[in-house]
Parts: structure tokens; sequence; C-alpha cells
């Protein structure tokens, strides 16, 4: 031989483009009469009440090693929440009234945030 290793074998080449070996999906994104699919849905909840829900860009929270944003479409999160304030910006561009918490968690998915404070 000629030091060079032998050829793989058919079957371990990749797929032509126009082929895929999973079978095309068979859903569509659901349709909801409360907000916009594509915008950001938040909710902030207390044990005692719901402390604010509605749609925003971003939010900004407290976590344990610092403050973060959660923009539209973030990866999906669950982070502890220190003692601080939650700060929503609304998809029109103004403030929500910062909402002070003493600690809690958050969970992000699906473009979705909930926020659960103490």
């Amino acid at each position: 031989m000629d030091g060079q290793p032998p050829p793989l074998p058919a079957t371990r080449y990749p797929l032509p483009a126009t082929e895929s070996p999973l079978p095309a999906p068979r859903y569509s994104l659901p349709a909801t009469r409360y907000h916009n699919i594509y915008d950001m849905n938040i909710r902030i909840l207390s044990a005692e009440r719901n402390l604010y829900t509605g749609e925003a860009s971003a939010v900004t929270l407290p976590g344990i090693d610092g403050s973060f944003t959660v923009l539209d479409h973030h990866a999906p999160l669950i982070a502890g929440l220190r003692a601080g304030t939650v700060r929503c910006t609304r998809t029109d561009g103004t403030e929500v009234p910062g909402i002070d918490i003493a600690g809690g968690c958050v969970l992000v998915a699906d473009n979705q945030v909930t926020v659960c404070v103490e």
C-alpha cells in the first residue's frame, strides 16, 4: 500500500442535499389570540399573586452570580435569583416599572420567561 487509508464504505458518505433520513415535520406553530407568537411572553409570579404578565423584548434579572438579560428566542435556561430588581422592556420600547424581589428562580423555554419570586 502507498500509506493511504482505505476508502470509506459508501454508507459512510454524506447523503446528497436533496435526501434526508428524517421525515418532513407534520406540525405548524399554534395560533393564539392572546399574544404574538414571535414575542417573548413574561410572567412574574409570587406565592400571593401574579406581579406582571405581558410581552417583552428584554428582561433583566438579578442572578446569583450577577445580573443578566434575556432577549427574544433565548436558549433554554433555569437560574437562581438573588435580591434585586427585575426590569422588563416592552416590545414597543417602554419600560415596565422595576419589580423588587427578595430572591427566586427563572425558567426560560420556548420564548416564555417565568419568574417565581419571594
